[in-house]
Formats: C-alpha cells, sequence, structure tokens
C-alpha cells in the first residue's frame, strides 16, 4: 500500500508525516516498553522509555500502579512536545487494550490541549522482527535494544511499507523469510526471490526515486538497486560518488554529463529518477529543470513543453527558455488550463510527422503535469477486524476458519444471571427428600419454598442459568459452546458432561472476528461431517465431470456372474468358479485337466490344465460348443479355435496331452530353471555365463601358444633359406 502519508494527503516522499510507535514485548513481562519517534524523513527523532506501561491501573502492587500512572504523563508530555500525526502499535499480544489506553490518553490531551486528532494503527511486527538482526539494522542503530529496532521498523513501515519491504532484500535474502502463504513451500527459494524481486522493480519504478534524498538518509538507499537501468552495482557506485564528491544530482542530465553515464542506461532509468525541488533548497536555480521532478521521460520533454505553450496560448515562436520554463511551472500550479487541449489531434499531427501512435504518452504527461509523481499504490487502510484477528491469533484464513476442527480447554460455565422479573421460575420439589430447587442453578437442597425466593432477591446468590461452556483454544482466541451444541442427546446442565479444564474437540461453527471470540459445537454429528470450504479457485466444473466420469465407470462395471450349472457326464468336468478350480489344482499333478461352466454363457466351456506343478501354472482354454440340443446339454461338436472336436474326450488326448507331454520334456531339460521373476532368471544366467566365459579364455591362451610355435618354426625357416641363397651368391 501507500503507507500512511497518503493517509494524510502527502507524497510517500514529502517530509510532515510524523510517526510514533511503542513496542512492548509480550515475552518478556519485566521489559519496558519502547518508543521511537520517526520524523517527517524517516529518521528517528528521540526514543522513549516506559518502564511500567505494560501493567493495569487497578495492579495489586501498589508500586506497579503507581509506576503507569507516571508513565501516562511522561507519555503524554512526549506526545505534546512531538505532536506525532500517528501512534503506531504491534499487532500481537494485548495491543488491542494498549490501543484502548492510548485512545483515552489522546482524546484527554485533545479535550484539555486542544490537538489535532491523532490515530491509533496497530502494524503487523513480521517485517519488524526479521529487521531487528539485519546488519542494516545494527549498522543503523548500533546502541539501540532489539525492541527499539523493531520500533523503527514498524514506525516506518506504517509511514512507507516500500521503503521498510526494500531493507529485507539482503544478501541473507530475508525476505523469502516472512510469511508468504501456505502455497511457499511448493515454491522453490530462488523462483520466489525471482517474482519478489520482479515485483519490487515494478513498484520502486512506479512511485519513483529521490536520488538526493537517499545519498542524506542511509535507510532509502534500499530502494535504489530496483530502479530500472541501474541495479545494485551501478546504484550503489552512483551513491558512493555523490556522497564523497559531496553533490547533489541537479538535473537528470548531470547523469551523463557529470557521471557518464552511457545512453543506454540513461534511458533506461531516466524516467523513474526524482528531482524534488521543492524539498532540496541547495540546488543551483539555473540547472533546474521542472519536468525532472515528474515521471515525464527526457525524450518527450519537448512535448510537455508544447503542451504547456498550447495550455498558455503562448506564441509557438518563443524559443525563450524561460518562457518555456515559466510556461511550465504556471501550468504545474494551475493544471485546469490543461483540460481544453485537444491531445487526440497533437497525436494526429505527431503521427503525420511519422511518429507511432504517441496518445497514450501525451495523456500522460498532461497528468504528470497535473499531479507530479502521483502516488498510484493501493491507499492505505487499517487493519479490518479480520485482518487483526488473525494477526492477534497468529493465524491465517487457510487454518483457522469455520468447519476446522480444534483442540480447546474448558475454563468455565457460561451463565445468565436472572432478573428481578423473571415471569417463568417455577421452583420444583423433589417428592423423595422434599427438598426445593432452583430453575436457573439447579441448586436443590432447599428445605422451604421462602429460602429459594430469597435465593432469587439476594443479589449474587443465585449464579444464573447454565446456557453453555467457555472454553480457549491452544491460539489463545475464546470460544464459546452453547448447552444445545455440547451433545447430540438432549442435556439441561453442561455440568452433567463437562467439567472444568477438560480438554475437548469442538468444530468452529461461526468466527466473531470484532469480539475476538469463536463460536463452536461439540456434537457428534458435526465432528462427524467435515464441512470443509472449497477456496476461490476450486474447479467446481472439472470436479463434477470426475464425479460423473466414476459414477459411470461404476454403471459400466462388469458385474460377475454366477455360472449356470451344466449338466454333463465327464470325469473332469466339474461345476465350480475359477478360484474353486486353482485350489482343487494346486495339488494336482502336471497335466490335470478341470474342464467347468463358462462365465459367457451356457454355448461356452472352460478348460484348465496344469502346466507346471512346482510354480502352479494354470493354462485357461475357452471352448465353443456347437449343435446342441438344449442350452444345458452338451454340444455336437466342440471348438478349440480353428480345430474341431467331437467330445471332450477327443480334446484332452488330441489337445490337452500333445501339449502337456512337451511342457514335461521342457521342465526335464537340463538348461530348464523354475523362476517366476526377471531378477532370479538375470542372476541364473549370469551364473551360467561364467563357465562359458572361463572356457573360452582357457581356449584363447592356447591357440596363442600354438601360434606362437608355429611362428618360431616359420622365423627358423626363413633364417635358413636366407643363408643358402647367400652362399649360393
Amino acid at each position: 500500500s501507500s503507507g500512511i502519508n497518503a493517509e494524510y494527503g502527502e507524497s510517500s516522499q514529502v517530509p510532515g508525516i510524523k510517526v510514533l510507535s511503542l513496542y512492548i514485548d509480550i515475552n518478556e513481562k519485566d521489559k519496558p516498553a519502547y518508543g521511537v519517534m520517526i520524523n517527517g524523513e524517516g529518521e528517528v527523532e528521540e526514543t522513549l522509555t516506559l518502564p511500567y506501561f505494560r501493567y493495569s491501573h487497578k495492579s495489586q502492587n501498589r508500586d506497579f500502579a503507581k509506576g503507569k500512572q507516571a508513565d501516562i504523563e511522561k507519555l503524554k508530555d512526549f506526545i505534546l512536545d512531538h505532536k506525532p500525526h500517528v501512534i503506531g502499535l504491534p499487532c500481537e499480544g494485548r495491543s488491542l487494550s494498549h490501543q484502548k489506553e492510548l485512545q483515552e490518553v489522546v482524546t484527554s490531551l485533545e479535550q484539555q490541549h486542544q490537538i489535532d486528532p491523532i490515530a491509533i494503527e496497530l502494524v503487523d511486527p513480521s517485517v519488524a522482527r526479521l529487521y531487528k538482526e539485519t546488519t542494516r539494522a545494527k549498522t543503523e542503530f548500533p546502541g539501540y535494544k532489539s525492541e527499539q529496532k523493531m520500533a523503527v521498523s514498524i514506525s516506518r513501515r506504517l509511514r512507507d511499507p516500500l521503503v521498510e519491504f526494500c531493507q529485507l532484500c539482503n544478501f541473507n535474502n530475508d525476505i523469502l523469510n516472512l510469511p508468504w502463504g501456505l502455497l511457499k513451500k511448493f515454491v522453490s527459494a530462488e523462483r520466489l526471490k525471482e517474482s519478489l524481486y520482479e515485483e519490487f522493480i515494478t513498484r520502486v519504478n512506479e512511485v519513483g526515486v529521490d536520488l538526493n534524498f537517499a545519498v542524506d538518509h542511509y535507510h532509502y538507499q534500499t530502494v535504489v538497486p530496483f530502479l530500472c537501468g541501474l541495479g545494485p552495482r551501478k546504484g550503489d557506485a552512483l551513491l558512493k560518488v555523490l556522497k564523497q564528491n559531496n553533490e547533489k544530482l541537479e538535473a537528470r542530465t548531470a547523469l551523463v554529463t557529470n557521471f557518464k553515464f552511457g545512453s543506454k542506461v540513461f534511458l533506461n532509468c531516466a524516467g523513474f529518477i526524482r528531482i524534488n525541488h521543492a524539498r532540496d533548497d541547495s540546488l543551483n536555480a539555473e540547472n533546474i529543470q521542472l519536468l525532472d521532478s515528474t515521471r515525464i521521460h527526457p525524450e518527450t520533454y519537448i512535448w510537455a513543453t508544447k503542451i504547456a505553450i498550447d495550455a498558455l496560448e503562448y506564441d509557438d515562436d518563443e524559443e525563450d527558455t524561460n518562457i518555456k520554463q515559466r510556461a511550465i511551472e504556471e501550468t504545474m500550479e494551475d493544471p485546469e488550463k490543461l483540460r481544453d487541449l485537444d491531445l487526440d489531434a497533437f497525436a494526429t499531427e505527431l503521427e503525420r510527422q511519422e511518429y507511432p501512435d504517441k496518445r497514450i504518452t501525451l495523456y500522460d504527461i498532461r497528468d504528470e503535469l497535473t499531479n507530479r509523481f502521483a502516488d498510484k499504490r493501493v491507499p492505505y487502510h487499517a487493519l479490518t477486524d479480520e485482518e487483526r484477528f488473525y494477526l492477534l491469533c497468529n493465524e491465517t484464513p487457510e487454518t483457522f476458519r469455520e468447519g476446522v476442527i480444534t483442540l480447546c480447554q474448558v475454563y468455565a460455565i457460561a451463565r445468565r444471571k436472572p432478573k428481578g422479573d423473571e415471569p417463568d421460575i417455577q421452583p420444583k420439589r423433589n417428592e423423595e427428600n422434599g427438598m426445593w430447587q432452583c430453575p436457573l442453578c439447579l441448586r436443590d437442597n432447599f428445605p422451604e419454598l421462602s429460602e429459594i425466593w430469597n435465593h432469587f432477591d439476594t443479589t449474587g446468590s443465585c449464579p444464573g442459568q447454565a446456557v453453555g461452556i467457555r472454553v480457549r483454544l491452544d491460539n489463545g482466541v475464546t470460544g464459546f459452546i452453547a448447552t444445545k451444541n455440547i451433545s447430540d442427546s438432549r442435556i439441561t446442565n453442561p455440568e452433567d458432561r463437562i467439567k472444568i479444564d477438560m480438554k475437548i474437540n469442538a468444530k468452529v461453527m461461526k468466527i466473531l472476528f470484532d469480539r475476538f471470540t469463536v463460536d463452536l459445537s461439540c456434537k457428534s454429528s458435526d465432528l462427524n461431517s467435515t464441512g470443509l470450504t472449497k477456496d476461490l479457485y476450486y474447479d467446481t466444473e472439472a470436479a463434477e465431470k470426475v464425479k460423473q466420469a466414476r459414477s459411470a465407470k461404476k454403471n459400466k462395471k462388469i458385474k460377475v456372474n454366477q455360472y449356470i450349472n451344466r449338466i454333463i457326464v465327464h470325469p473332469n468336468f466339474k461345476n465350480i468358479t475359477y478360484v474353486e478350480c486353482e485350489k482343487l489344482l494346486a495339488d494336482k499333478e502336471q497335466g490335470s485337466v478341470i474342464i467347468r461352466p463358462s462365465r459367457k454363457g451356457t454355448t461356452f466351456l472352460t478348460l484348465t490344465w496344469k502346466v507346471d506343478q512346482q510354480n502352479n501354472i494354470l493354462s485357461h482354454e475357452e471352448i465353443l460348443e456347437e449343435e446342441k440340443d438344449n442350452q444345458f446339454s452338451l454340444g455336437k461338436k466342440l471348438r478349440i479355435n480353428d480345430e474341431e472336436f467331437e467330445d471332450l474326450d477327443e480334446v484332452i488326448a488330441r489337445y490337452v496331452e500333445p501339449m502337456a507331454k512337451n511342457a514335461r520334456d521342457i521342465i526335464s531339460f537340463k538348461y530348464y530353471k523354475s523362476s517366476t521373476t526377471t531378477e532370479t532368471m538375470n542372476r541364473l544366467l549370469k551364473n551360467c555365463l561364467i563357465p562359458t566365459r572361463r572356457k573360452l579364455q582357457t581356449r584363447q591362451i592356447r591357440t596363442r601358444k600354438k601360434r606362437t610355435k608355429c611362428q618360431e618354426v616359420c622365423d627358423r625357416q626363413t633364417r635358413q633359406w636366407s643363408r643358402v641363397r647367400a652362399t649360393q651368391r
């Protein structure tokens, strides 16, 4: 967002907004509260220490109560002396009660001293927790305590969040440690850093950078590395030269003339560099170019000057530089004159001069002349009740929402106090012991009816009717469970089911953000129902398609049809299922056959025979029946693939037995290995190849030895023939 400056009608870089922040460590009860006053330029003006501010006015320790009152008076004097525009508090711990106390202090000052209203804002302390440990914080504030550094960060974030977030873009990449949501773990650190830095570059250049302000203020220098065209190296070098030479950047063109920037670098960064003449009176008036304080790029200064001259109806022939500057100055002071200009006609004229379409550029020039470097970020807004709730309980809308089941501890029974004019109070009498019972608190030891009426009339005697239980969640949020939501069965007194300090599981039914409490239910019916809510990106259409596809697949799934019992007289035929067939053949020898009904209908049979007994391998064949007398009888012709048979005996003799014999021959072969896994087969093959490889190596050695002997004989004969020929010559 644009920060608190925009809330007060000032630019994020114009001094004037003073912020006082207080930080109270919620983990250390004995530490004082630290205050830091930030001036309009983001620098620390003065610090404040309040040792007893964390304690209550009603503390039983008189020293604490007196110290608290003294700190309140000290804070009032501090506010009157420095007159902050806003007071910031970290949104954690007891910040709501501290905000209420500060509001009472400010209200009393407004009434007694007629000071301007001072807003009290709660700020997310996540950036401050990281900033206090950075090297930059230790360098800028070497003698400050951690709480004071956090107070500085809270004030600066309240004033301009962009500058404070840039403080975490350092060598340690502290920016990645911020809570970016539950999906952060699915994004790599490099990808997240790249995306964040792209966004910082966009926002920094959208706001603009005042280099002269950065030279004078150490904390503001963190935005310079994100300036387009410069980057970290050129940006740091430029600031270093400006600081060492004690120079000011008086004009954008000085980047080229004085600092020897190249044309590409200058064209990339010039439009985003702001030279605020109103802030710095030390700039040389002769070198001032008013357009340098706008987003207008130096390439289009001539068009901006033309627009200003036409708005004031000066002569176009005027070439005097002073007249041009005066025209721009008068146009900026009275931008209403720009409304009557026909910029579309100007753009058409530029197109005739072979320029591309410049309508958008011309309208941007008019906007800049109207409001220089206007902050286009989202306007600042105070924390909503929902944002404040999640910050205080350290939760997110994803981790704590309606429908979530959480663990809670009972700390009290909620009761409704009786009123004096209760019309439906009807005491009940126990017929067994004669005692009367109060219908509200259910106390049943009153011997006389009159004592019950005295019980009602005496203030504080009757605690009232139990309407539910009060619980506390692990995240610090308090909750309420109505009596009707304790159990599915009807109960009248919660104490019959619930005891103090008991821990129970409950489902969040409603979150009351403004009251920092939740309504819960521990009924079994509510706990068993999921109640999960779909997020904004849930693809309902795709989910419905998946649901329909699953339903269609389920409907189309072929049900396992039971076989029809057949009347076939044969010793190998059985009216059994596939599972029963497997069990029956488990202890049979190789080649055993069972013929059984087929699930395809009465015109088919299934033949199952055992291939390998050791591994219990079975083979299934389909038999087609033809020329049947009826659906239960056996067909006169049986067919397996293209082979035709007359009866089942022929099927077994001509089809199964030859295949069973071939299978037995294979199994009995010396190289046959029984294995069903690829790993086992690979290991067996490797073991078989080792002897073969050794035999080959032995043969190769023998062959080499034979070749060596033959070679020696040949060499000997060659030498002898050489001697004979030499003698003949």
